[in-house]
């Protein structure tokens, strides 16, 4: 049987009479040095450590009520969130960019916030930067190479997709999903 997200989240309530507040975990995650990030149901920022504003080069001020894709600017982040459509995610591997444009390669973790219903209110994400004695070769943006690959053989092929799929060892259906995952 499926289980359905929320109950494959972990049980993360406060201890009765206590509820963390947003300053209380913006002064947590600056203390620890923490480069997190929370945003409402939307996934509009409402929160960022300082760490966070280091780390990407956007200041909290720039950042907050943006989409969270503000922040991020990840090629991965565009196709689909793996916070909100899993629930959890932990220690992904992918490639950010800063605010000035330069590649940044980071594991992601991120939680989805429910209220007393189960339903989701928001979601918390804490970025690792991976720096060079760690980076895993996962992060390495290859939807980024794979998309430009595909869009210069169609261009080639005249957009014929089994030629283009002949020549990048794919099936014509691999290539049209790819075609659409990638918005080509």
């Amino acid at each position: 049987m499926e289980q359905t997200t929320a109950e494959r989240t972990p049980d993360i309530s406060s201890p009765p009479g206590w509820s963390p507040d947003a300053h209380s975990l913006a002064l947590l995650g600056d203390l620890a040095g923490v480069a997190w990030f929370q945003v409402d149901a939307e996934r509009n920022v409402v929160a960022m450590s300082k760490a966070m504003e280091e780390l990407t080069g956007i200041s909290r001020e720039r950042a907050l009520g943006r989409p969270c894709i503000y922040l991020s600017r990840c090629h991965e982040c565009l196709r689909h969130c793996g916070v909100f459509e899993e629930g959890r995610v932990d220690a992904h591997p992918l490639t950010m960019y800063t605010g000035d444009g330069a590649e940044l390669p980071v594991s992601k973790s991120g939680q989805v916030i429910l209220d007393e219903d189960g339903k989701v209110v928001g979601a918390v994400e804490v970025v690792a930067h991976l720096t060079n004695g760690n980076i895993d070769e996962r992060c390495v943006d290859q939807a980024t190479r794979e998309t430009a690959r595909i869009a210069q053989v169609l261009q080639e092929t005249r957009y014929n997709r089994t030629e283009a799929a002949k020549v990048l060892g794919m099936s014509r259906t691999t290539l049209w999903r790819k075609m659409r995952e990638y918005g080509l």
